[in-house]
């Protein structure tokens, strides 16, 4: 499913059905700080390297299928 796929982050938090607080949690982040990487991509992009990683690796995805770009389509 969706394997290799790139998404925004707000889009594979809903696809895996996990809530902003419980990812913030497993993801080692505060809660405003997820809702700011998921609002706006200029954020994400200024995030460590590490934190995107463990965002990814609660997900269960690659860092590169967490999408950084301005714009990106909706899931299927």
């Amino acid at each position: 499913m969706l394997k290799g796929e790139t998404l925004k982050l707000m889009q594979w938090r809903v696809i895996r059905e996990i809530s902003r607080e419980e990812l913030a949690q497993k993801a080692g982040l505060t809660t405003r700080t997820l809702y700011n990487y998921e609002t706006d991509v200029n954020k994400l992009r200024k995030a460590s390297y590490e934190s995107i990683l463990r965002i990814a690796s609660a997900l269960e995805i690659s860092v590169n299928q967490i999408f950084l770009g301005g714009v990106s389509e909706k899931p299927k």
